[in-house]
């Protein structure tokens, strides 16, 4: 029997992929990002951007948008197509960004997420993140952020 994740790959999300990650980010999220902010991301030079893709017709499933800045893996957005949800995808891409990361000399990453999203802080948790602080009332709604970190390298003096 195969694993649920068999048929999937991870590949760079590149700016040709716009109009696939702008269909999820519309149909995944409440407040979706602007055209021109998701653009800018992809086209971004400091970009390190990963999607994950069904291997039969390579039609983008989930991606994550992050950079690296020095030796900080800054995560922006990760954002699963809503009928492919709850089958381990953001986790995988999660693990697979953090592990190419450390391989780049990445030391620590961080991401903010909205208290309210109980999904994903739990799942940010279960992968070690830590709340460094809270933005209270950040999102235009009122919602607090959370900033999380983990340490993917331990520095030596």
């Amino acid at each position: 029997m195969r694993a649920p994740l068999d048929d999937f790959f991870i590949a760079p999300v590149v700016a040709a992929g716009f109009s696939d990650v702008k269909t999820i980010e519309r149909l995944g999220q409440e407040t979706p990002w602007s055209d021109y902010s998701l653009m800018s991301e992809l086209a971004d030079a400091n970009a390190f951007h990963f999607g994950i893709y069904k291997t039969t017709d390579r039609h983008l499933l989930a991606f994550m948008l992050s950079r690296i800045i020095l030796d900080e893996l800054h995560i922006h957005h990760l954002c699963t197509h809503p009928d492919f949800r709850r089958k381990g995808l953001a986790r995988k891409l999660l693990n697979h960004v953090l592990a190419s990361a450390r391989l780049k000399g990445v030391k620590k990453a961080f991401l903010e997420v909205a208290a309210s999203n109980k999904a994903a802080s739990s799942l940010y948790g279960k992968m070690g993140f830590g709340i460094d602080f809270i933005r209270e009332r950040y999102y235009p709604a009122g919602d607090d952020a959370m900033v999380m970190s983990l340490t993917l390298i331990n520095g030596g003096a």
